[in-house]
């Protein structure tokens, strides 16, 4: 019976050691955002960011593409779009192929990593950019193939 109840208080123990421990996720950032707290919803998404998250990167850079930090940084949300893109972020490759379209965020309008940026996207199964892929090649009327590699 000892023995049981120091196991259980030392599961607990741990338990409460590995929770203390745990870094903040997505789900910490979105309560935050729910909550009204903006400030405190970016500074984890940026630590995520900073390890690599690529959900993290594409909903910092809606804060940015925005103006919910402040004033609108549309270099800042193509740089983040661009990171997330790059690790198979479906939306944030089709949210950096629309910058690509439209020469945004500092960016050179870019036509055929455009397309490249929307059919990759497309091809991952978000239907926005594979009706942006449409619009775009009929506009161009098939003139401009897609880059081989995005980039």
């Amino acid at each position: 019976m000892r023995t049981l109840l120091v196991l259980l208080l030392f599961s607990g123990l741990s338990t409460a050691v590995a929770t203390a421990d745990e870094k903040p996720g997505i789900s910490d950032a979105l309560e935050a955002y729910d909550g009204g707290r903006i400030a405190e919803s970016a500074d984890i998404l940026k630590q995520l960011v900073a390890l690599g998250d690529s959900e993290a990167a594409t909903m910092l850079a809606g804060f940015y593409e925005t103006g919910q930090l402040g004033q609108v940084n549309l270099a800042r949300a193509a740089a983040l779009y661009h990171r997330a893109a790059l690790a198979g972020n479906r939306h944030a490759q089709a949210k950096y192929a629309d910058y690509l379209s439209a020469g945004r965020g500092g960016l050179t309008r870019d036509l055929a990593q455009s397309l490249c940026w929307f059919k990759k996207a497309a091809r991952a199964g978000h239907n926005w950019a594979r009706d942006r892929l449409a619009e775009e090649r009929r506009k161009d009327r098939g003139r401009t193939p897609p880059a081989p590699v995005c980039r």
